[in-house]
């Protein structure tokens, strides 16, 4: 996200200058604070009434070890008359440690309470919500996160305030006070806990819920013996599958409002953590570093081009082995390549890459246009499309392998977190198609193994390519395999479509199979470039 230098100055003196005032009765006494920043400017506050909370404030807690640039915003319940932080400990504080254990940062948000009178209940926790992810978006960069992966979670009133920022974030809440509301204030991705008022008396969707066209993915939770607000969510969750807005819902049985009625205190409100963490790497917002604990290395894969029809089909297979890899497109972002790759990273978890627009003309192009051309003619237009789609681009393949260093610090100013770059000179042919003599085994190259305590370190990654086309020994990559196994490494293998039997550059679909089978006996992650 580019922003002009004076709003950047402005920004920088919001953060540097903001502090936030504890109320004269704190239901946090006792917790760790974190970095605390005033939601709006000293007598900007829109509609100030006498609230609890007239200076609400944000607080960020980084985590010492970050594995991930996804940021969650957290939300209290407490029916908009207080923000119930300690009633709700259980949901709020344990999914921030746990969260930041993980290596995710956290924002919590502290919205102005009582619910004020003569306007609706939440109207201004709505406006502090909407002003609190601005102020996460502004300062994405100088706290590590990506304005594009900032996630919104609360429980009851919380969960309300969640759905509204998850399904309605293209209404507009209060007049534009500075630079920052200039931003927007939708979420990528929310986890509403057993939400409260989402249906009217006659147990319809509440008409605050525009289910818009900023909504974004959900992972909803419930109780079936939700005596307050029933099980509302399935309402929601309904719609959002009409919709085909990825979501997915958990139904606890035996759970009153809060989880903890009628249960064991070491059941739902622990283990529904680690839900949560898997859906967020099942939809690519965050990586599985599981694999890093492991010690067993991993195999970075890739698929070139637009072979949409052969990836799709090659899915289940990929779900079969709990494999995740990149897709790297080329060309325009049409309908086609849309749904097709939505598909592909929403539903199934993997990570798409750009391959630039005039693929095919890449030799000519670096050379030609220098690499800020580049990157504005070739580049910027696929990226803000895919961003549009709602895809999180974070790498990029390198098109008949022509880079450069300008055009590799492009790539990482601009927010990228790897690019692909060269073949190995392993692989039989060279990018231009002429053969290759006297190679050895890829298995016994050690250039062609990243040693996986050396791989975040590594912008640019060279890969080996596979296809029958390239005389691939099948037997030789299974043999690298194992030794990623051994060693602790790190092996990236590039193929272009899926195909049984496949006499071209694609892969043959039982060559795939062998390759993953392999990996999973061997206890190898098959991980795409987000993961890394």
């Amino acid at each position: 996200m580019k922003i002009k230098s004076s709003v950047l100055f402005l920004l920088s003196s919001v953060f540097l200058a903001s502090c936030a005032v504890r109320a004269a009765e704190d239901p946090l006494a006792g917790e760790p604070e974190g970095e605390r920043v005033a939601l709006w400017p000293e007598g900007k506050i829109p509609g100030v009434e006498e609230h609890q909370y007239n200076s609400p404030f944000i607080e960020w807690f980084t985590p010492s070890n970050k594995t991930t640039d996804a940021v969650l915003v957290l939300a209290p319940g407490g029916g908009y008359e207080r923000c119930y932080w300690a009633i709700g400990g259980h949901l709020s504080h344990g999914l921030r440690d746990f969260l930041l254990a993980k290596g995710m940062t956290v924002v919590r948000l502290h919205y102005r309470t009582p619910r004020p009178k003569l306007v609706e209940k939440h109207i201004t926790a709505w406006q502090d919500a909407q002003r609190a992810v601005r102020l996460v978006r502004a300062g994405a960069a100088a706290h590590g996160v990506s304005p594009n992966k900032i996630g919104f979670y609360g429980y009851s009133a919380g969960g309300h305030l969640t759905l509204l920022m998850a399904l309605s974030s293209q209404t507009q809440t209060y007049e534009p006070i500075d630079e920052v509301d200039a931003l927007p204030c939708n979420v990528n991705w929310a986890a509403p806990a057993y939400p409260a008022y989402v249906l009217t008396n006659k147990g319809e969707i509440v008409p605050e819920f525009k289910f818009d066209s900023r909504t974004c993915p959900l992972f909803l939770m419930h109780g079936d013996a939700d005596s307050f607000s029933s099980i509302a969510s399935v309402k929601v969750y309904e719609k959002l599958h009409s919709m085909r807005i990825p979501a997915e819902m958990h139904v606890f049985a035996k759970r009153d409002h809060d989880f903890r009625s009628m249960g064991s205190a070491k059941g739902v409100f622990t283990t529904w953590h680690s839900l949560l963490w898997e859906w967020l790497v099942q939809m690519g917002i965050c990586r599985n570093t599981d694999w890093i604990a492991k010690g067993k290395g991993a195999l970075v894969m890739s698929f070139d081009d637009r072979n949409f029809v052969a990836w799709e089909n090659a899915a289940p297979l990929f779900r079969k082995y709990d494999a995740r890899v990149t897709f790297f497109f080329c060309g325009v972002l049409d309908d086609q390549a849309k749904k097709s790759l939505s598909w592909l990273s929403h539903h199934n978890g993997h990570s798409i890459g750009l391959h630039g627009l005039g693929h095919r003309n890449a030799d000519s192009a670096v050379a030609s246009m220098g690499a800020v051309e580049y990157w504005t003619k070739e580049i910027a237009p696929q990226l803000e499309a895919c961003r549009a789609a709602g895809l999180n681009i974070t790498s990029f393949a390198y098109p008949n392998c022509q880079f450069t260093g300008e055009t590799d610090e492009l790539f990482r100013t601009n927010g990228f977190k790897h690019v692909r770059g060269g073949l190995l000179d392993v692989t039989p042919y060279d990018p231009k198609g002429e053969k290759r003599a006297g190679l050895r085994p890829v298995h016994t190259v050690d250039k062609a193994f990243i040693p996986a305590k050396e791989l975040q370190n590594r912008f640019r990654l060279d890969t080996a390519l596979v296809g029958e086309s390239y005389n691939t020994d099948i037997e030789d990559i299974l043999k690298c395999v194992r030794r990623c196994a051994e060693r602790n490494e790190v092996f990236v293998l590039t193929s272009h479509g899926i195909a049984p039997g496949a006499k071209s550059i694609n892969m043959k679909t039982e060559w795939l199979e062998s390759i993953l089978a392999t990996a999973k006996e061997c206890g190898v992650a098959v991980i795409g470039f987000d993961e890394l």
